[in-house]
């Protein structure tokens, strides 16, 4: 089911990620935009389990390693969950965890806090709860092109 948008709400409600609530002191979005093929968007069969499954991997994320704004997306299509950190990462770079290999919800739940794991280690940022002296002097060391884009949380 298709319904009709006008064009400048269209733009509107494709750029504004849909809030989720607050975890750990943060307000948390979904980056999910939702699907359209240019005048219409298409009801997705597949939102609602991808919607649950990125409140999860987000829930799971933010137990182990509060404080860091962590991005996750899971595509029902390409059968994936990515897990990033945008304010290094950009949206571009992401920890991609294929569905498929994952056989159970602890499976699961390892394999996201792998991917948190993972990030922060590359990124050489305490796992756990955040510090935020580690993570100033971490984005300090981003490069020029990146520091322009993001500017470090206060």
């Amino acid at each position: 089911m298709a319904r009709r948008v006008a064009g400048a709400e269209r733009i509107q409600h494709m750029t504004s990620p849909q809030y989720l609530g607050t975890r750990a002191g943060m307000d948390v979005y979904s980056a999910q935009e939702p699907a359209h093929n240019g005048l219409f968007f298409i009801e997705d069969p597949a939102a609602p389990a991808e919607q649950k499954m990125m409140h999860e991997c987000m829930r799971i994320l933010l137990d182990k390693f509060p404080g860091y704004g962590w991005m996750v997306r899971a595509d029902a299509r390409q059968g994936i969950v990515t897990v990033a950190l945008p304010h290094f990462m950009g949206h571009v770079l992401q920890y991609v965890i294929h569905m498929d290999r994952v056989l159970s919800a602890e499976a699961m739940d390892k394999e996201v806090v792998e991917a948190g794991g993972q990030i922060l280690e590359r990124l050489r940022l305490r796992r756990g709860s955040r510090n935020d002296g580690e993570y100033a002097d971490a984005a300090a060391k981003l490069p020029k092109v990146q520091k322009h884009v993001r500017s470090l949380p206060e």
